[in-house]
């Protein structure tokens, strides 16, 4: 099967059906990026269970050749047709993660996860950081986003859900009202 190729001006990643390659340029910011994911992995890796289940984990690397293997999370956020029931809650989970550790994420949506037991992963550490400061309000501000877009974009698609019923309904009633009128026209004409 064929990688899905993803990435930006400093990587590339392709995408397989249990794993993910990030390959990243020869520059010295690449260089940059690449040691703070991989310093990111090595962080994670030291979590309790529970925690280090949250984010993607690294499977291999090479700094030579700068590439990093990890876990495939599954499908992103944006792309899923349903929300796990307790997608607030994952979402606060992971959030009180990043709190705890002070950990500066990009947490854009796109970075979030949701593998095929409903379970939701972050991806994406070339901006990891630990801050020595709270970043209480960064991974608030970060989460709501996430959150507000995802209510959106679901509460489009039942609206458009509902566009559907109502006219799929109009035209039941239209069809029922001209079999109504056929029914009185032929009853007017045979009596």
């Amino acid at each position: 099967m064929q990688p899905n190729f993803q990435g930006n001006p400093n990587s590339r990643v392709l995408v397989y059906p249990r794993y993910v390659m990030k390959y990243y340029n020869s520059d010295d910011y690449s260089l940059y990026l690449f040691n703070k994911e991989l310093q990111a992995y090595n962080f994670f890796s030291k979590l309790p269970p529970n925690e280090k289940d949250r984010f993607a984990k690294l499977i291999d690397y090479n700094i030579d050749k700068r590439y990093l293997k990890m876990s495939k999370c599954g499908t992103n956020l944006l792309e899923i047709d349903k929300l796990p029931n307790n997608f607030i809650q994952q979402l606060n989970e992971i959030a009180d993660i990043l709190k705890k550790y002070r950990i500066i994420h990009d947490s854009l949506p796109q970075n979030y996860c949701v593998d095929k037991d409903d379970k939701i992963r972050l991806i994406d550490f070339s901006d990891f950081e630990l801050n020595p400061n709270p970043v209480d309000d960064k991974v608030n501000y970060a989460i709501g986003e996430i959150k507000r877009r995802l209510q959106e974009k679901f509460m489009k698609k039942q609206l458009n859900s509902i566009k559907i019923k109502l006219h799929t309904l109009t035209i039941i009633f239209i069809i029922l009202i001209v079999i109504i009128v056929f029914i009185i026209l032929i009853t007017f004409y045979m009596n």
